[in-house]
C-alpha cells in the first residue's frame, strides 16, 4: 500500500504510511456490503421512472405559466406539433454535421476497462454557430423568435423518445453480447456500456452535452423574445439570469473535456438515468429560473438591483471555482502526479485496483488545492450556482422552488454513488483518503 507525498509541507506525523484502523479484511467486508445495497431495488427504480416525467412536466408547465388564473396543472398541448419536429431535426442534423466537420481538439479519455478512447470537443463551437443560425432566422422572420420558447415541451417529448429510445438500443446491444444477473428495469435505469458508440458517435456525449446544452440555449434565446412580447422593460435579475446561464452553457462547452473527468460521468453507463435523467430532466429543470422572470410582469416580483449583483458576483465565483476544480484535477493526473500546487508538491494517494479486464491499474487521488477541502466541492458549487438563479426570482410562488429542492436531490444522489463507488472501487486506499480530505461538501463543516 502506497501513499504518496511530495509537498513539505506535511509534517513527519501526516498520513505517509499510516495504516487505517480497519484492516484488510474489514474492509473487503464492508465493500461486499456496499456492493450487495449499491442499486435499489426494482420497484422503487419503477416508481422513479414513473415519477420523474410527470415532476419534469410539472415543474415546467408550473414555472411557465405563472400568470394564468386558474394556473394549469399540466399542458401537454404547447406550441405547434410540426414546428418543433421540424426544429429539432434541423437542430440533431446540423450537430451532426457540425461534429463531422467543425475543427475539433482531441483528447485522450482511460476508460475504466483501461482501454483508451479519444473524444472530439467541438460543441462550443458548434452551439454557438447554431445560436447565431437561429437568430439570423429569426432576425430575417423566417419563423417567430419565440419558436423555441414556444414548442419547449414537444421539444422535450422528441428528445425523451431519442434518449430512451438510444437507452434501449444500447441495452439490446450488450445483452446481445453478454448476459446479466441484474433484472432488465435495473439494467434498461444504469446502463451496460460507459462509452458507447454508434456510427463513432458518442452517444453520452451527443445527447448530455451537444444537444441538451444547445436546446438550453436556444430556449433561452427564444425566452428573451418572449418576455419582450409580454413585457418591453425587464428587470436587472432577468437579464442577469440570462447572462449567467448563457455563460454556464459556455463554460461547459467550452471545457467539454473536463466533463470526463467527474467520477459520475467516468462512471455514469449510458442508459435511462444517464441519458433522459441527464439529457431531458435536468434540463426542464434548469430553465424554470429563466421560465419564471420571463413569465413575470409586475416590476417588484424579482430581486433588487443590489441583491441581483451581489448573487452575480457569488454565482461567477462558483461557477469559476467548478471549472478550476475540475481543471486542476485533469492536469494533476495528466501529468501523473508531477504538477506543483500551489508552488509545492501536492499530497496524493497511488490507489491501486483492478480494471473491469483485472488488469492491475492506479489513480492518483489528489488531496491538496482545491481537493484538500472536501471531496465534492464541484458539486457544492454546482448547487451554489442554481441557488443564485433561485434566489433572483425572489417574490415567485413557492412551486418555483420545488426545481432547488429536485436538483439539490440529485446532487446529494451523485454524491452518495460517487462514495460508494470510490469506496469499492479503492477500498483501503479510499479510506485513508477520507482521513486526509474528511469533509464531503461544505470544507469545516460536512
Amino acid at each position: 500500500m502506497r501513499v504518496s507525498r511530495r509537498s513539505s509541507s506535511f509534517g513527519s506525523g501526516s498520513l505517509v504510511g499510516r495504516r487505517s484502523s480497519l484492516c484488510n479484511k474489514d474492509v473487503e467486508r464492508i465493500q461486499q456490503i456496499v456492493q450487495r445495497r449499491r442499486k435499489p431495488s426494482p420497484q422503487l427504480v419503477f416508481l422513479a421512472v414513473a415519477a420523474a416525467p410527470v415532476l419534469a412536466l410539472y415543474l415546467t408547465t408550473a414555472c411557465r405559466h405563472l400568470n394564468e388564473d386558474p394556473r394549469p396543472l399540466f399542458e401537454v398541448h404547447s406550441g405547434d406539433l410540426y414546428q418543433a419536429v421540424s426544429l429539432f431535426i434541423a437542430v440533431f442534423i446540423i450537430q451532426l454535421i457540425f461534429l463531422c466537420i467543425l475543427p475539433s481538439d482531441d483528447y485522450e479519455l482511460r476508460l475504466p476497462s483501461g482501454d483508451k478512447t479519444i473524444i472530439n470537443a467541438n460543441s462550443f463551437i458548434s452551439c454557438l454557430l447554431i445560436c447565431l443560425l437561429y437568430i439570423f432566422g429569426a432576425s430575417l422572420k423566417f419563423y417567430p423568435g419565440t419558436l423555441m420558447y414556444e414548442n419547449f415541451i414537444y421539444i422535450c417529448a422528441l428528445l425523451s423518445v431519442v434518449a430512451i429510445g438510444l437507452a434501449f438500443y444500447l441495452h439490446q446491444r450488450a445483452a446481445s453480447e453478454e448476459s446479466t444477473s441484474d433484472p432488465f428495469l435495473i439494467d434498461f435505469v444504469y446502463g451496460r456500456e460507459l462509452q458507447p458508440s454508434i456510427l463513432d458517435i458518442d452517444v453520452k456525449n451527443l445527447i448530455t452535452q451537444r444537444l441538451m446544452l444547445t436546446f438550453w440555449a436556444l430556449y433561452i434565446l427564444s425566452a428573451v423574445w418572449h418576455s419582450y412580447d409580454i413585457r418591453p422593460k425587464q428587470p436587472s435579475a432577468f437579464y442577469a439570469i440570462v447572462t449567467l446561464q448563457l455563460l454556464y452553457i459556455a463554460r461547459r462547452q467550452w471545457t467539454e473535456h473536463l466533463a470526463y473527468t467527474n467520477l459520475d460521468a467516468q462512471n455514469d453507463r449510458a442508459g435511462f438515468y444517464r441519458l433522459w435523467g441527464v439529457g431531458v430532466f435536468l434540463l426542464m429543470a434548469y430553465v424554470s429560473p429563466v421560465s419564471v422572470l420571463a413569465n413575470i410582469t409586475k416590476p417588484t416580483s424579482s430581486a433588487s438591483r443590489l441583491l441581483t449583483w451581489g448573487l452575480v458576483i457569488v454565482n461567477l465565483i462558483s461557477q469559476w471555482v467548478n471549472s478550476a476544480t475540475d481543471l486542476q484535477k485533469y492536469q494533476f493526473r495528466a501529468s501523473n502526479g508531477k504538477m506543483k500546487i500551489g508552488e509545492t508538491d501536492p499530497f496524493f494517494i497511488s490507489a491501486k485496483y483492478k480494471s473491469e479486464n483485472n488488469e492491475p491499474a492506479v489513480s492518483l487521488l489528489l488531496g491538496s488545492g482545491y481537493h484538500a477541502s472536501c471531496r465534492h466541492l464541484n458539486y457544492t458549487t454546482e448547487f451554489l450556482t442554481f441557488l443564485t438563479w433561485t434566489i433572483l426570482q425572489k417574490n415567485s410562488p413557492p412551486i418555483t422552488y420545488l426545481p432547488l429542492a429536485v436538483v439539490g436531490a440529485v446532487l446529494l444522489y451523485r454524491m452518495y454513488c460517487d462514495e460508494t463507488r470510490c469506496l469499492i472501487k479503492y477500498g483501503q486506499y479510499w479510506i485513508q483518503y477520507c482521513n486526509k480530505v474528511k469533509y464531503l461538501l461544505i470544507p469545516g463543516v460536512y
